[in-house]
């Protein structure tokens, strides 16, 4: 699994498209605010397949 660095301003305003990309490709963003990592972001059914059992894809 890839790691990708964006700020949260980047997040945010491509959040859509983002989420869309986790779920088709495997990774974690790490998101910053002034400079410092302060959250990581990953597709639920990938990083934790046992929480995601019983909840199905759209």
């Amino acid at each position: 699994m890839s790691e990708d660095v964006l700020s949260l301003s980047q997040f945010k305003s491509d959040a859509t498209r983002l989420l869309d990309q986790l779920r088709d490709e495997p990774k974690t963003l790490v998101l910053t605010q002034n400079g410092r990592a302060r959250a990581v972001v990953s597709d639920l059914l990938t990083s934790a397949p046992t929480y995601g059992q019983g909840v199905g894809r759209r």
